[in-house]
């Protein structure tokens, strides 16, 4: 069986890559472990949102508080904190990905 599959094609010397595109060898200091920086704030934003709803739920006063707060809360304060909420989330992805790229400059 003789098809274009089974013939055997030289190296071509014009494919081979250029010294600088070529991989060097890397220091010892691009070779340690990354540090995940979203992973430990997110991890502590959820850590703090847990402690919160602990504190909350662990004194019954605390929880009437609450439920007092969500049941008089007025369609524009329930769209001010929906926005604010947001706004935190986007403020923590923002500081997780200044983390990394700092963390990506540094030697």
């Amino acid at each position: 069986m003789n098809d274009d599959t089974t013939e055997v094609h030289g190296f071509d010397d014009a494919l081979r890559p250029e010294a600088s595109v070529a991989p060097g060898i890397h220091e010892p200091a691009e070779l340690r472990p990354r540090i995940r920086w979203a992973g430990i704030i997110w991890g502590l934003v959820f850590a703090v949102i847990a402690a919160t709803v602990l504190w909350i739920v662990l004194e019954p006063a605390r929880m009437e508080l609450v439920a007092d707060w969500w049941a008089t809360l007025t369609p524009a304060g329930l769209l001010l904190t929906v926005l604010l909420v947001l706004g935190g989330l986007l403020l923590i992805a923002g500081v997780s990905g200044l983390a990394r790229r700092s963390a990506r400059r540094a030697p």
